[in-house]
């Protein structure tokens, strides 16, 4: 069951929300999105109209809902804050976690298959999607 974010982190209108979270939570998306990491030719398909190379990937964005995809996490000017609402170039709007995490022991072998140790491993089911604060708030 996903994580619902704190009543104060909503971004305005609830129903715009909630199919925010939705589409946070369809395992297509990210997958998508990954996908950018194998797939470098569709890079210019991607960043010439995302909604149309997502709806190719099987995911439909809500109406209201616009998605912006950027090769760098850090660029030299401010990307247009009357559009995307980004205070300064290096403010990230939200972060992802990953949730649900459990350790694990899993054995390892050598050649013949005998156990020769233990490694600590941590598997992680789930993210969540967590706003980031304008920075400065309401005194700054």
């Amino acid at each position: 069951m996903a994580k619902q974010p704190p009543k104060n982190s909503r971004p305005a209108g609830e129903e715009q929300a909630r199919r925010l979270f939705a589409l946070a939570g369809d395992q297509r998306f990210p997958a998508a999105v990954s996908s950018l990491v194998d797939a470098p030719e569709d890079w210019d398909r991607a960043l010439t109209d995302p909604a149309a190379w997502l709806r190719a990937r099987g995911v439909e964005l809500p109406h209201d809902l616009a998605v912006r995809l950027t090769k760098e996490l850090s660029i030299s000017r401010p990307s247009g804050a009357e559009i995307t609402g980004m205070p300064d170039p290096d403010w990230i709007p939200f972060s992802i976690r990953q949730v649900n995490c459990r350790t694990f022991w899993l054995p390892k072998k050598n050649d013949q298959g005998e156990i020769v140790g233990y490694e600590n491993v941590e598997i992680c089911f789930g993210f969540e999607f967590v706003p980031n604060p304008i920075p400065g708030g309401p005194i700054g």
